[in-house]
């Protein structure tokens, strides 16, 4: 679960840097062209969106790791026995 989410995090990292350069180069055309400041105006609040949906993604990572860490302490795996291990 932890490396499916980091994979998450990286994943919307690259593309909210990919969306900082879609919405630079926009600034540059969009005063010429009504679609182009429509089209922009789309991507900031796309990029808007992303940046909240990776702080989420950061904090259950966060939380994940808080569980794992909570488990190992708390909970003895099944197949450590007193004296020898065992796999089930």
């Amino acid at each position: 679960m932890i490396r499916k989410i980091t994979e998450l995090c990286n994943g919307l990292r690259q593309k909210i840097s990919k969306f900082a350069d879609f919405i630079e180069e926009g600034q540059c055309i969009s005063h010429f062209d009504a679609t182009a400041q429509v089209g922009l105006e789309c991507l900031v609040k796309a990029q808007a969106r992303n940046g909240e949906i990776l702080q989420a993604l950061v904090r259950a990572l966060d939380l994940v790791r808080v569980i794992v860490m909570l488990l190992d302490v708390v909970v003895e795996p099944q197949w450590i026995k007193a004296d020898k291990l065992t796999l089930k």
